[in-house]
């Protein structure tokens, strides 16, 4: 098998980004605001975020939204998506230094002995194949020249996998987040891979993954952060090529529906932990009614 040891930046020129607008040069003279005393800012990595157990992350939330037995399933459970295409290009963007010591090699495909002997070579690897390692550099690649905002040295001037705890006043719970890119007093920006980046299409996988929960949770750990009230820019990227690209902000629709699910989540959760009880689905035989899309003329 044709395998090799490769370093993202050596096989990408990044270059240098159009100027930013003057608003965010000043980003660039100080990229990290102070914490705010309403919340406490992490600097960790991913895997000790994830081991936190004293309070409830974004992602636990919309299990819970699911029910709470899918919460409990989650938390004993892998957390790890299976998404490595998306995992390795968050690495890539916004950890770089991360990237190249976890993600840099790769193999021609995933099977036979000597893809296992090439395992068994890098343990502290996590291995990409060839076609996934060229995705990653193209997904990187129509970022960089995305022509309609200055967006790679955006990301490259924001603070970067930052982690917010807060006390959430009402209930009296702790949730936590842990951001992308977050370029204080300006915008926060959160990386998708997609199949489809356009509006149309990428607001069904907003909505089947709670995206708008997400929105919500972020910008108010944004506000306990900095202070300021700022955009939340879900940046879309598809893994496909010609790997299209779409910045899309959330709307207030969006955040106040976010809102709502974060108000109910928590509720949820308190009754839970109050009750030791964290039951499934509830109420659970429905009629299952065709949809008109799929009905058949006469």
């Amino acid at each position: 098998m044709n395998t090799e040891t490769t370093s993202l930046n050596s096989s990408i020129q990044l270059g240098s980004s159009a100027p930013l607008a003057d608003l965010f040069s000043l980003v660039e003279d100080d990229p990290s605001p102070s914490a705010s005393a309403q919340c406490e800012v992490l600097d960790i990595s991913i895997q000790e975020y994830h081991s936190l157990t004293d309070s409830v992350s974004c992602s636990g939330l919309k299990h819970l939204l699911r029910s709470p037995a899918h919460f409990q399933a989650y938390l004993r459970g892998n957390r790890d998506s299976g998404d490595k295409i998306g995992s390795a290009l968050h690495s890539a963007v916004l950890e770089p230094e991360v990237f190249n010591s976890t993600y840099g090699v790769s193999c021609t495909a995933r099977r036979g002995k000597s893809y296992t002997e090439f395992v068994e070579q890098h343990p502290d690897r996590t291995i990409l194949t060839d076609a996934e390692f060229a995705c990653v550099k193209g997904m990187l690649k129509a970022l960089i020249q995305f022509p309609d905002f200055p967006l790679w040295k955006a990301l490259r001037a924001a603070e970067r996998e930052k982690s917010v705890v807060w006390i959430d006043e009402e209930t009296g719970i702790k949730a936590r987040v842990r951001f992308d890119a977050i370029c204080a007093p300006y915008a926060i920006f959160d990386l998708k891979s997609t199949t489809d980046a356009r509006p149309e299409q990428f607001i069904k996988q907003a909505v089947r993954l709670d995206y708008d929960l997400q929105a919500a949770m972020y910008s108010e750990a944004a506000y306990r952060h900095t202070g300021e009230k700022m955009p939340f820019n879900f940046v879309a990227v598809e893994t496909a090529e010609p790997h299209g690209v779409f910045m899309l902000p959330a709307d207030e629709s969006m955040l106040e529906n976010g809102r709502r699910k974060f108000r109910r989540a928590l509720a949820t959760y308190k009754r839970c932990m109050e009750t030791g009880q964290w039951p499934n689905y509830t109420n659970a035989i429905q009629p299952l009614v065709w949809p008109r899309y799929a009905t058949i003329g006469e």
